[in-house]
């Protein structure tokens, strides 16, 4: 630092600040990193291209983007993505202007013990006078060392100020840098749940910190159990059905690798989760947001899906049909294709990748929730079905012709067993989903009484999923039926 306060003038100008080649006194050609005399490093480069090229918006220092792990996708801004799958703004680049977080930078600045140094060159118009209307002062200290002068233009008399120097920041201690092995250890807040209920009918409640809950080893003996099932509204999922970075499973709910926890979800009324899980698997942001979700359910338990995986340690089937039904298209497939040769459901629009994963049981049993599912399901079952592999497979085909109708005529030209009430399966899917995109009038009442559609909509995408599983499964079986026929 010493040798940075010698002069008050810059050690880095535009065009410089990168990797060089140098040669010391003694006549040894060097490689410097950066090209700075005592080992700048600008955490904006600014390259210059001596006007033959376009200018460049300022690069960033790499060292600084890789120790953040920043995401950047058009070079202007530059994104943190935190430990709970929530990002923020951590540099602006332009061409005229570099912003960087602070926190950010010293946090960089603590793990590399670099010293912080800001530079100032400021020239502005001036009215002051002084004696024979010339200032020059410098301005030192132990962290600075600052130049002043003011000028008159003897011909115009315009008179302007120069301030130019530095200031050096010492780096904070290493512990501060934000990560491993010294991650800052706020006060974490673990939110009470309601577990319970009192004779009187007051809630119960229960902190979800880990630390201070009992388990099978008497850690917090009288303390709630670390397996007490704590429930929430259905309603509490619908965010992260939401947020392409989120996926839904059968009874697992992650934000990429970042975090993940076990939900029961296979119940038709609420979703559960072990109370030291809500402490120990959740970020601190998600709690709150299942704290506003959280009921008490009497004579609540966990489904019997959820039972056995967690607490008997057995294989179990899902009990939702949403569930079971993304299984059944998933297995389909493969199995279709191993004994085919080719698939009968082609992917989904490159847009829409997470399409089987959006299948579930709405929460609420409104005609909006239901139209979106049976979309879905029109798009998983009737609009992917491989028409292109059907014609070539048929003598003739006629002009137009969809895929409801195409693939009829190839299951009768195989001799299907199940050829009607499958096709039917598949109109039923369709009717609906053209009825759902409109408003509500004749049309769409006119196909509820056809395929006997009432007021419970939760009930009607349960019963179109169990129609869709057993479609599958009768699909399943024509394989070798199929080709011992045409053998």
């Amino acid at each position: 630092m010493p040798a940075l306060l010698q002069k008050y003038a810059w050690d880095v100008r535009i065009g410089s600040g990168g990797p060089s080649l140098w040669e010391d006194a003694g006549g040894e050609l060097k490689y410097s990193r950066s090209g700075g005399d005592f080992g700048v490093e600008p955490i904006a480069i600014i390259q210059d291209h001596l006007g033959v090229l376009p200018r460049m918006r300022p690069q960033l220092l790499q060292e600084f983007c890789l120790y953040h792990n920043l995401w950047n996708a058009d070079g202007r801004v530059f994104k943190k993505l935190n430990d709970d799958g929530t990002e923020e703004d951590a540099c602006e680049v332009s061409e005229d202007l570099v912003r960087v977080r602070t926190k950010l930078l010293r946090q960089f600045q603590a793990a590399a013990q670099f010293v912080l140094v800001k530079y100032m060159d400021s020239i502005v118009a001036t009215s002051h006078l002084c004696d024979d209307h010339v200032l020059d002062r410098e301005i030192r200290g132990e962290d600075h060392y600052l130049h002043l002068s003011i000028r008159e233009n003897k011909q115009t008399g315009a008179k302007s100020s120069l301030l130019r120097g530095k200031k050096v920041i010492l780096p904070p201690p290493r512990s501060e840098c934000g990560q491993w092995p010294f991650e800052r250890q706020e006060d974490v807040d673990f939110p009470e749940f309601v577990i319970g209920e009192t004779p009187e009918g007051d809630p119960i409640k229960s902190t979800c910190d880990p630390d201070a809950l009992d388990d099978y080893f008497d850690l917090n003996s009288g303390a709630p159990h670390y397996l007490t099932p704590v429930y929430f509204t259905p309603e509490v999922l619908d965010y992260y059905y939401s947020e392409p970075k989120y996926e839904v499973r059968d009874g697992y709910l992650s934000c990429g690798g970042l975090w993940g926890v076990s939900v029961d979800n296979n119940h038709p009324e609420h979703v559960m989760v072990w109370l030291g899980d809500l402490g120990r698997d959740l970020p601190a942001n998600e709690r709150h947001h299942w704290l506003f979700h959280n009921i008490f359910v009497p004579d609540g338990t966990p489904s019997r899906t959820a039972f056995e995986r967690q607490i008997s340690g057995q294989w179990a089937d899902a009990e939702s049909p949403a569930w079971r039904l993304q299984a059944a298209y998933k297995r389909f497939r493969v199995d279709w294709a191993a004994e085919w040769g080719w698939d009968l459901f082609r992917d989904p629009d490159d847009d829409d990748p997470q399409l089987l994963a959006s299948l579930r049981v709405p929460p609420r049993g409104g005609n909006r929730e239901f139209g979106e599912q049976v979309q879905a399901l029109d798009r998983l079952m009737v609009e992917s079905v491989n028409t292109r592999q059907l014609k070539s497979e048929l003598p003739e085909c006629e002009k137009n012709e969809k895929s409801i109708a195409l693939l009829e005529r190839w299951l009768d030209y195989k001799g299907y067993q199940h050829l009607e009430q499958d096709i039917s399966v598949l109109r039923k899917i369709h009717d609906l989903r053209n009825v759902s995109e409109h408003r509500a009038g004749r049309k769409r009442t006119q196909a509820f009484q056809k395929h006997q559609i009432g007021d419970d909509k939760r009930e009607a995408v349960s019963t179109l999923f169990e129609e869709a599983i057993s479609l599958l499964g009768s699909l399943g079986e024509m394989h070798a039926e199929a080709v011992i026929k045409q053998s």
